[in-house]
């Protein structure tokens, strides 16, 4: 009897999870996929807004900006995609606009650098930390004069 797994994963080293000999058994063989365009993400997004919300409360640019926002800001994944989306109809309350997805993927941006921190051993945390803690000061110091 043959069995024939596909395994889909966003790590590109996922072989070092199995081992050499499952591997070998396994007979893996990688295809790589590139990271989405921003019309292709946009075309995720149109399916689906018309699935689940209502229409007049988001528009194409509006949903073009999400797209771009996530290609150039985000990683290009669909994942990311769709967690601003959410976000952004959580917070919205009549439509779609520019300062609600700006300020929307700037919270995501925040809560990705610190849970890679956070998933860092302790001396480098504490360095990261402290850099941002500086930058922070720092801020606050250039608003202020």
């Amino acid at each position: 009897m043959l069995f024939k797994f596909i395994f889909i994963t966003n790590l590109a080293d996922v072989h070092k999870y199995f081992g050499e000999h499952i591997m070998q058994i396994l007979r893996f063989n990688r295809i790589f996929f590139g990271a989405y365009t921003a019309p292709e993400l946009q075309e995720i997004l149109n399916r689906r807004c018309a699935e689940a919300l209502i229409e007049g409360t988001y528009t194409p640019e509006a949903l073009a900006l999400i797209a771009r926002e996530c290609v150039t800001e985000i990683d290009s994944n669909a994942r990311d995609l769709i967690r601003i989306l959410s976000r952004v109809v959580e917070k919205s309350n009549d439509k779609i606009n520019y300062e609600i997805v700006g300020e929307v993927t700037n919270e995501i941006l925040q809560e990705d650098s610190l849970q890679y921190i956070d998933r860092l051993s302790k001396i480098p945390q504490l360095f990261l930390k402290s850099i941002i803690k500086v930058a922070q000061k720092s801020s606050e110091q250039n608003f202020i004069t």
